[in-house]
C-alpha cells in the first residue's frame, strides 16, 4: 500500500512514519468480496469511509471542503486520517469472512443456506427469514459480475507473479521487461515468495468461486456444472464442509507467509556484533573496577548506547531522561533548559560538572580540549595582517596536548566581539609556537598580547563587526583599551620557552559587559621561522581545571578524568538554599563552596560553618558501596562526627532510605543529587526505590480483579441454582 500509494511520486504525499499502513493479503482478498455486497447499508459504509480517507489524504478537492466545514479539521497532520483506512478494511473484512462462511454452508445460526435446495415456490425465501444472516443476498449480487471479477483476480495474480519470477531467473531480457517490475510494487524484492503468496491466493479465489457456481447450481437444482466453466476442475465434487477445512487449514498458511513477505523487509535482522559491535578502547573501559559514569563526546558513544555495553551513562533522551536532571545539565551548557523530547548533550567540560556527574572515562572522536568559542568564531573576527593567509584555525600536537589553535603571523591583531557572562568569569588559554620550528637557528621569538575594551552601548556596531571604516583597534583607542595580558616567548633562543603556556586571566570587573577582545602577536626585529598560535581561548567559570589524560588512542579516543569524585561520600558541612537558581550558581560559580567537603540542601540540618572554609574540616572516611543495583543501593559509612552521606545519582520522592534498619528522610541535595544525615558511628545504609504509582496501580489492579472473580462466581452460582429450579419444576 505504501508503495503504490505513497512512494515514488504515489498518490498520497508523505513520509513513511505517518503514511505507512499494513493490511494483509487475507483481509484485502475479504474486503473485495464484502464489495459484492454493496448494497447492505454496513457494507456501503465501510467502503464509503475507506474511500473518503484516500481521497482527503491525496489532497483532493475534497479536503478543502471538509477542512472549511468543520472546525479544527486543517489544524493537525491531516495524512493521520489514514487511521481509519485500516478500520475501513476491517470492517469490510469481516462482512466479506461472514459472506464466505456462508458459502460453506457452516452457519449454523441461521436456518438458510445455500448448499441446501430450497423449497420450490419459494426460491428466495431468505430474504424474509427473520434469522438470515446476510438477508437478500442473492438479489444483491451479481453472479456475471462476481465470475467475472474473480477469474480476473486469479489471472493477473498468477500471471503477474509468474513474471516477476522470470524477471529475476532468466537472464538476457532487455532491459526494457526488466523495467516492468516497477509496475509490480508488491512483488518485488521477494519474487518466489510472493509467487507463491499470490499463487495460494488464487487457489483460495479457485475454490471460493468454486463453491459460489456449484452453490447456484445447487439452488437451481442442477447436479452439475457445465464442463466448460474455467473452473470446473477446482469446485467438482466440492462439498461445505470440505471447503470449510480446506479455508481452515489455508488461511493459516496464507496468514504467516504474508507476514513473514512483511516483515523480512520491515523488520530486518542483523547480527548483534555488528549493530553493538565492541572494541578494545570499550573493553579497557568496561574492564576497570568500581561505580562510574562515561560520557560520549561529538560521535563517539552517542546516548543510550552505553547501557548495550552495561556502562553507566551522563547523557540521554526524553523521556527516559528526566526533566530536572536536564535543567541542570543544560544550566552548565548555557541553553537555558532543556524542552520536552528532547536530546541532551554535554559539550562543555566544566570539572564541578564532572565531578557531580561522576565521571571517570570520556570518549571522543577527536582530539581533546574541545574547540572554544573563539576558535570557532574566528570567520567572525575582524583581522590586520600583512601576511592572512597564515590567520587560520588548526591543530597542534605536544606532549599528548592535543590544541585548537588560532594560528596567526608574526604581526598580527584579531579581534572579536563578544558579551561576557554574568557571573565571574576566566579567559584561559595556551600559548607557544610551531614546535617544528624550535630548532632552528634564525629567530627571536613572539610578544603576545590581549587588550581588553568595553562597548558603549550607543555603539551602532554589530557583533564581529566594530563598524564600517574602522578597526577594533581604533575603536579600542576611542573608548579606552586595558592590557590584561602580555608575555614574550623565544622557544629558539630558550630552552625554557620550548612547552606550552598555560594562562589564565580573570574577567571579574567586567562581568555582563559586552567587550571587544583583542589578540596581537608582535615579531621582534627577525621575524625568521616565528609562527605563533593562540591555543584555544575560552571563557569558563572560575575554578576550571584541565585534568584529562588520555588513555588510549587507537579506533577511538579515551580520555580519563582525574578529578573524579566518588559516586557516595560523606561531608561534614552543609548549606541550606531553598531557590533552584541560587543553587546552581552556587555550585559552579561560588569559589568558596567545595564540592568534596560540603552539601547544599534545600531543607535539614545545618553542618559545620555554613560554608565558611577558614578552618579545614578533617577528611571523612570513605564510604563502602555493598551493593549497587538499579532499584537499591547498600553502603557502610563510618563518620567521626554528624555528617550527610552524599550520593550522586539523582533525587526522586519514590526513593527510601533506612539507617541500619530504621527509615530516614532522604534529602534532595545539590540540585538533582541525594543527600542523608547520619549521626556519629557505624552505619549501614539501604536505598530502595518503591514507586508509589506503581504499588497504588498493583492494588487496585489486586481488587478489580478480585471483584471480578467474585462476581463471575456469584453469576455462576446463581444460573447454576436458576437452572436446578428449573429442572425440579420439569
Amino acid at each position: 500500500l505504501y508503495r503504490a500509494l505513497i512512494g515514488g511520486g504515489g498518490l498520497i504525499r508523505g513520509n513513511f512514519t505517518e503514511t505507512v499502513r499494513y493490511v494483509g493479503l487475507l483481509p484485502l482478498f475479504l474486503a473485495a468480496l464484502a464489495t459484492f455486497q454493496i448494497r447492505r447499508k454496513e457494507v456501503l459504509y465501510a467502503f464509503l469511509l475507506g474511500l473518503v480517507v484516500i481521497l482527503v489524504a491525496a489532497g483532493t478537492p475534497l479536503e478543502d471542503a471538509l477542512a472549511n466545514t468543520i472546525p479544527f479539521f486543517d489544524k493537525g497532520n491531516i495524512l493521520r486520517i489514514l487511521a481509519l483506512l485500516p478500520i475501513s478494511l476491517s470492517l469490510l473484512a469481516g462482512f466479506g469472512l461472514s459472506y464466505l462462511e456462508s458459502w460453506t454452508g457452516q452457519n449454523r445460526s441461521t436456518n438458510y443456506s445455500l448448499l441446501k435446495p430450497q423449497p420450490k415456490g419459494n426460491p428466495d425465501s431468505s430474504a424474509s427469514s427473520p434469522n438470515t444472516a446476510i438477508p437478500h443476498m442473492n438479489r444483491r449480487t451479481s453472479p456475471g459480475m462476481l465470475r467475472l471479477t474473480l477469474t480476473t483476480i486469479f489471472l493477473a495474480a498468477l500471471l503477474s507473479g509468474a513474471a516477476v519470477w522470470t524477471f529475476h531467473r532468466v537472464e538476457g531480457l532487455p532491459l526494457s521487461l526488466r523495467h516492468l517490475e516497477s509496475w509490480l510494487p508488491l512483488l518485488s524484492d521477494r519474487p518466489l515468495l510472493h509467487f507463491v503468496i499470490f499463487l495460494s491466493a488464487s487457489v483460495l479465489v479457485l475454490l471460493a468461486y468454486g463453491l459460489w457456481v456449484r452453490s447456484r447450481q445447487v439452488k437451481q437444482g442442477k447436479s452439475k456444472l457445465k464442463a466448460t466453466s474455467l473452473v470446473s476442475l477446482g469446485h467438482r465434487g466440492l462439498r461445505g464442509p470440505v471447503l470449510k477445512w480446506t479455508l481452515l487449514a489455508f488461511f493459516p498458511l496464507l496468514t504467516i507467509a504474508d507476514l513473514f513477505a512483511f516483515g523480512i523487509d520491515y523488520n530486518t535482522t542483523s547480527p548483534p556484533d555488528q549493530i553493538y559491535f565492541s572494541t578494545p578502547g570499550l573493553e579497557m573501559v568496561k574492564e576497570d573496577p568500581g561505580i562510574f559514569r562515561v560520557l560520549g563526546i561529538g560521535h563517539a558513544l552517542p546516548s543510550n548506547s552505553a547501557w548495550v555495553y552495561s556502562l553507566q551513562d551522563a547523557e540521554g533522551y526524553d523521556p527516559i531522561l528526566p526533566q530536572r536532571y536536564a535543567d541542570f545539565i543544560a544550566f552548565t551548557q548555557g541553553k537555558g533548559s532543556i524542552a520536552i523530547n528532547g536530546k541532551m548533550r554535554i559539550d562543555q567540560l566544566y570539572p564541578r560538572l564532572l565531578q557531580l556527574l561522576n565521571i571517570r572515562f570520556i570518549f571522543s572522536d577527536s582530539y581533546l580540549t574541545s574547540r572554544g568559542y573563539f576558535v570557532d568564531q574566528l570567520e567572525e573576527a575582524q583581522v590586520q595582517t600583512d601576511q592572512p593567509e597564515m590567520v587560520k584555525p588548526g591543530n597542534w600536537r605536544f606532549q599528548e596536548h592535543h590544541i585548537p589553535m588560532i594560528l596567526t603571523s608574526p604581526n598580527s591583531t584579531i579581534s572579536f566581539r563578544t558579551r561576557l557572562p554574568d557571573f565571574p568569569a576566566q579567559l584561559i588559554f595556551y600559548l607557544s609556537t610551531d614546535p617544528a620550528t624550535w630548532n632552528e637557528e634564525e629567530g627571536d621569538g613572539v610578544i603576545y598580547r590581549i587588550l581588553l575594551q568595553p562597548v558603549e552601548e550607543e555603539s551602532p556596531q554589530e557583533e564581529g563587526n566594530p563598524g564600517e571604516g574602522q578597526t577594533d583597534l581604533d575603536q579600542v583607542e576611542k573608548v579606552g583599551k586595558t592590557e590584561i595580558f602580555v608575555q614574550h616567548i623565544d622557544p629558539i633562543n630558550n630552552q625554557a620557552d620550548r612547552r606550552w603556556y598555560r594562562q589564565m586571566e580573570d574577567l571579574s570587573p567586567w562581568v555582563g559587559q559586552e567587550v571587544i577582545l583583542t589578540l596581537v602577536t608582535e615579531a621582534g626585529a627577525n621575524d625568521q621561522n616565528d609562527s605563533p598560535g593562540w591555543g584555544n581561548p575560552m571563557i569558563v567559570p572560575p575554578g576550571w581545571i584541565d585534568s584529562l589524560a588520555l588513555a588510549y588512542d587507537r579506533e577511538i579516543k579515551v580520555y580519563r578524568y582525574l578529578e573524579e569524585q566518588p559516586r557516595a561520600f560523606l561531608v561534614y558541612r552543609s548549606r541550606i538554599i531553598p531557590e533552584d537558581r541560587k543553587i546552581l550558581e552556587t555550585l559552579f560559580y561560588d569559589p568558596t563552596f567545595q564540592l568534596q567537603q560540603e552539601v547544599i540542601l534545600e531543607k535539614g540540618k545545618t553542618l559545620g560553618q555554613g560554608g565558611s572554609l577558614t578552618s579545614s574540616p578533617p577528611m571523612p572516611p570513605e564510604v563502602e558501596i555493598v551493593k549497587y543495583r538499579q532499584n537499591e543501593i547498600i553502603l557502610r559509612a563510618r563518620p567521626e562526627q554528624e555528617s550527610y552521606l552524599v550520593v550522586l545519582d539523582s533525587y526522586h520522592p519514590d526513593w527510601q532510605a533506612f539507617v541500619n534498619g530504621q527509615e530516614e528522610k532522604l534529602l534532595r541535595a545539590n540540585y538533582n543529587f541525594r543527600a542523608l544525615y547520619l549521626p556519629p558511628g557505624e552505619h549501614l545504609v539501604r536505598i530502595v526505590y518503591r514507586p508509589r504509582d506503581l504499588m497504588i496501580g498493583v492494588t487496585v489492579s489486586a481488587l478489580s480483579l478480585g471483584a471480578a472473580l467474585a462476581l463471575l462466581t456469584y453469576l455462576g452460582w446463581k444460573h447454576k441454582k436458576s437452572a436446578q429450579g428449573e429442572t425440579q419444576k420439569g
